[in-house]
């Protein structure tokens, strides 16, 4: 709103400046339009920068306002100018044309808030309550959290973006968008992984059950993700063991790693049937595992006779 107003004014001054001009021939006036045009372009093209910024082939909203600024801007400037004024004009033109250039490139180094802020913009426009979450009754953030569901599936990943921050403010509320959130884990999408934990983690204890059935099934991005958020948990996800146990036979190192991290974090209450499991581990060659195998023993309180036992009953059978 505030941007079209203030194109609205400029586009005025420059009717008004050439109004000016036609009646007085003054080609001072010119310059007054020409620096207008040049104020006009300059916002046009670093909001087209930050498009560009989310996405990557919309490049043309950048440089179309600005070599139009350019050469119009300059265009006038260089008739409006007199003698040695030209050159003047034609390097403020220039100066303007690769300052403008490389301030929009800097846009590039400023991803994430930018992300952020038209992810939120978006979702508020898809989901008007959700601007208000902090306000809702614990009824009216249900069906918000259902909206957000929905908007989950937009074909803009924005719009899903910012379905995630709001779910992860909504925090347990936003239990009725678990199945979703779910199936988001499950495709594996790094762009939005990390959200999706975050969320995951703030729904809290409700979101276990289902995370056991990502470890049981999920690719490996999505098990990572998974066990990220059962690590997150703790305790409350103890119920998860079974299936953590079950990946320290998987092919992969690093899900292997995964699962011994997690159930040191998880299963302090369990390790008389974790322990057993870990022990085959005591012999790995593999460095992180090694590590990862004496963090976990460390965070579950095993004491080293209890532990030199499970590998003793390990290495005889």
């Amino acid at each position: 709103m505030i941007f079209s107003v203030f194109i609205l004014l400029m586009s005025g001054l420059i009717v008004f400046y050439l109004k000016k001009y036609r009646g007085t021939g003054d080609r001072a006036h010119l310059k007054s339009v020409s620096t207008l045009v040049f104020v006009i372009a300059f916002p046009i093209a670093m909001k087209g920068a930050t498009m560009a910024v989310l996405y990557p082939g919309r490049a043309i909203l950048v440089y179309a306002p600005l070599f139009l600024g350019f050469l119009i801007g300059g265009g006038l400037l260089f008739y409006a100018s007199r003698g040695w004024g030209k050159a003047s004009a034609l390097v403020q033109a220039f100066v303007y044309l690769f300052a403008v250039s490389f301030l929009a490139s800097c846009m590039n180094y400023f991803h994430v808030p930018v992300e952020y802020s038209h992810s939120i913009a978006l979702i508020n426009r898809e989901v008007p309550a959700s601007a208000e979450i902090s306000e809702l009754g614990a009824d009216k953030r249900a069906a918000v959290a259902l909206e957000l569901r929905d908007a989950l599936e937009n074909t803009d990943k924005y719009v899903r973006i910012g379905a995630l921050l709001k779910l992860k403010e909504l925090g347990a509320a936003a239990a009725p968008a678990l199945d979703k959130i779910i199936t988001l884990l499950y495709a594996g999408d790094q762009t939005s992984q990390r959200r999706i934990i975050e969320v995951l983690k703030a729904i809290g204890p409700q979101a276990a059950e289902p995370l056991k059935r990502v470890l049981s099934g999920g690719g490996k991005n999505a098990v990572m993700g998974a066990a990220d958020v059962i690590a997150g948990l703790g305790p409350a996800a103890e119920t998860a063991v079974p299936e953590l146990i079950a990946l320290l036979a998987d092919k992969d190192v690093e899900i292997r790693v995964k699962a011994i991290r997690t159930l040191g974090t998880i299963g302090a209450s369990r390790k008389q049937e974790i322990l057993p499991a870990l022990a085959p581990f005591a012999a790995s060659k593999d460095p992180s595992e090694s590590y990862a195998l004496s963090e976990a023993l460390k965070a579950l309180g095993a004491e080293s006779s209890q532990w030199q036992g499970y590998v003793a009953a390990y290495r005889a059978n």
